[in-house]
């Protein structure tokens, strides 16, 4: 013989568990929503990239070597602050700067940047630098973050509840069922 709670015999009952849960699903997909927006919102607008050129640079590009450590493209976005630190013995240019040995010289990166997709340069032996533009991801990101984050935190909300509604449905411990009230004062 199937028992029946009194939980499942209410179509209200049911109807208000299915509200409940649509409820904790939007919330928490609005949860998730929000806080990937806060991490859009607190993205840098710009950024400082370093490009160290190490000592000896100069002898191993005029030998048709590439120097260790130097990137084979430079990946920025406009407004970022491009700094050339010159670790060399001699002078070096990269696209508008010219770097005296020994120094750093400072720019904002520009639309120019990206203009031909390089930068002439003295740092590698083919006389130029790939410019890779990189954007800011755009606030439509946080859609996708919020999909993959809203959906551990449903389920566990779902879980949550329904762990809840157990131990809430109405049912009294037995070891408190015979215990009887406290006696009245008065």
């Amino acid at each position: 013989m199937v028992a029946l709670s009194a939980r499942s015999s209410s179509p209200t009952a049911a109807l208000t568990r299915h509200a409940n849960s649509a409820g904790i699903i939007l919330g928490a997909f609005a949860l998730a929503w929000l806080a990937a927006f806060v991490w859009w919102w607190l993205l840098p607008p710009s950024r400082s990239v370093e490009l160290a050129i190490p000592a000896g640079t100069a002898v191993l590009v005029r030998a048709g070597q590439v120097p260790p450590g130097l990137p084979r493209e430079l990946v920025v976005r406009r407004g970022d602050t491009l700094v050339v630190r010159n670790h060399d013995s001699e002078p070096h240019r990269l696209g508008p700067l010219w770097v005296a040995a020994a120094a750093s010289e400072t720019t904002v990166v520009s639309a120019a940047f990206f203009a031909d997709g390089s930068l002439l340069c003295t740092i590698h032996p083919a006389g130029a630098l790939a410019v890779t533009p990189r954007a800011r991801p755009g606030v439509a990101m946080t859609i996708p973050v919020a999909l993959l984050a809203g959906v551990p935190m449903a389920f566990a909300g779902l879980v949550g509840a329904a762990i809840a509604s157990r131990l809430d449905d109405g049912r009294s411990d037995p070891v408190d069922a015979d215990v009887p009230p406290p006696p009245a004062e008065g």
